[in-house]
């Protein structure tokens, strides 16, 4: 149903703004969608009785997609991309530091381990 939808809302013109936002919207979502489902095969879910329903989310997923004209290489390269750009900045999204690089490194959580911040107030939040 979705995948019909966003067929008949690519064909539209470049300039049609529907076409753009849904394109801009699932675009932010899509690949890391996709990278998660695809990264969880190993687990205990991916193995037992609701196998073939993620299998079939897996596939119904890359088909939005697709039917949006994402390219999956190049949404890859930008969610790396993104993954990377995050670890270099403060994880706190009040702090200035989180749209630019801070001048001093960056500490981690000691709970969780993976969020980065420049000062332990930043952690508090």
């Amino acid at each position: 149903m979705y995948g019909g939808f966003a067929t008949a809302t690519n064909m539209r013109s470049g300039k049609n703004t529907l076409r753009k936002t849904m394109r801009n919207t699932l675009r932010q979502d899509w690949y890391p969608t996709l990278h998660v489902l695809r990264s969880q095969r190993g687990d205990k879910l991916w193995r037992g009785q609701h196998r073939k329903r993620l299998d079939d989310l897996e596939e119904a997923w890359t088909a939005l997609g697709t039917s949006i004209a994402l390219d999956e290489d190049t949404e890859k390269r930008d969610y790396e991309r993104e993954v990377k750009r995050m670890t270099q900045v403060c994880a706190w999204k009040e702090c200035k530091y989180h749209t630019e690089k801070p001048p001093t490194s960056l500490h981690n959580c000691k709970g969780c381990g993976e969020v980065v911040s420049v000062l332990s107030l930043c952690l508090l939040q």
